[in-house]
């Protein structure tokens, strides 16, 4: 029985807990980095979809992400 669950620990099990963000996990994993474009083409998903995953899973802390110009990675 656990007493105590790690604070973040909800917030990471609810943003990996979801077949577009496997899928988008799956192919960053295979990347050194990626922007919301190239995860459109790869997925063929909707790019609103695509950033709204992309901020949940950055927002738990799975994903990093890193300004360069205007796009983000």
């Amino acid at each position: 029985m656990v007493k105590h669950w790690p604070k973040g620990c909800f917030k990471f099990f609810k943003a990996v807990c979801d077949d577009t963000r496997h899928g988008i996990l799956e192919y960053l994993h295979t990347k050194e980095r990626a922007n919301a474009r190239d995860i459109v083409k790869h997925l063929k998903v909707s790019q609103p979809t695509v950033s709204h995953h992309l901020k949940i899973m950055t927002e738990a802390e799975v994903l990093l992400s890193e300004k360069k110009g205007k796009e983000v990675y």
